[in-house]
């Protein structure tokens, strides 16, 4: 019946079956996920690390910007003394 129901061919449909009713299918999923996962894992970190650089290399870049604009800007009024010379 769910060869019928399915989209795949008689053929295929048989070797899906003996492929899940093989015993040594689920060790082999599991070894193989968990090496994938592993593998995953380290290349998350690497990608992780080397972008944690280059987006705080460009957040220094943006807030060196907005200092340079900042030291640009003419002061409005003279700043206030602190220390009176008397």
């Amino acid at each position: 019946m769910a060869a019928i129901s399915s989209e795949f061919s008689q053929a295929d449909t048989s070797i899906i079956c003996k492929l899940f009713k093989d015993k040594s299918l689920a060790p082999y999923v599991i070894k193989t996920v968990r090496d994938q996962r592993i593998t995953f894992a380290f290349i998350a970190v690497s990608f992780a690390w080397y972008f944690w650089g280059v987006f705080s290399w460009f957040l220094q870049g943006a807030k060196s910007r907005e200092m340079f604009k900042r030291l640009q800007k003419k002061p409005e009024q003279e700043p206030l003394e602190l220390v009176s010379n008397n």
